[in-house]
């Protein structure tokens, strides 16, 4: 569940970018967004 929320939070809020980003690894959209540690990635 806290990978699902990161994902949302890296989407900046936006559900259908949420979905895509937990099926696709989002890792790297949030590293360079600078959002690794508010997502729970660091």
């Amino acid at each position: 569940m806290r990978y699902l929320a990161g994902a949302y939070v890296a989407a900046g809020d936006n559900y259908d970018r949420a979905v895509h980003f937990y099926a696709d690894d989002y890792y790297y959209d949030a590293k360079s967004a600078g959002l690794l540690q508010k997502a729970g990635l660091r």
